[in-house]
């Protein structure tokens, strides 16, 4: 209860925004990433790699929501990830990591005039899209 009123004050705070909620994945044999914006009806989603790593896929579920937002020309979002990992990598500058470079090039691209916040947000506690 306490994440998902935490997590209405954020939706609040940051109300001007798009919202995207990424997520990435692997089981035995496949791993995927995805990202769901808000504002539309159904996730985008890509297969990766079966040697890809979970904090592989998280990273690439980031990717992909900022590539759309950058594709759409939105100016101001957010980006809730549930990867504490991914969130970490971001402020120790992980640039060994392909994926994190990657995402760090394209945040570098898409500034000035874009404003994009990553939020960290947990898994499995009811918060609606993720």
């Amino acid at each position: 209860m306490v994440f998902r009123q935490e997590f209405a004050q954020l939706q609040e705070k940051y109300a001007a925004d798009k919202e995207a909620f990424t997520d990435g994945s692997k089981s035995e044999k496949v791993a995927a990433a995805s990202f769901y914006p808000k504002d539309s009806d159904k996730p985008e989603q890509t297969r990766l790699n079966d040697d890809s790593t979970v904090f592989n896929a998280e990273l690439e579920g980031i990717s992909l929501a900022l590539k759309y937002f950058k594709r759409k020309r939105i100016l101001r979002s957010v980006i809730y990830t549930d990867s504490l990992s991914a969130m970490e990598a971001q402020q120790g500058n992980l640039f060994k990591n392909n994926n994190f470079a990657r995402i760090y090039n394209l945040l570098a691209k898409m500034a000035p005039r874009t404003k994009v916040v990553l939020v960290w947000i947990p898994s499995h506690v009811g918060i609606p899209g993720n």
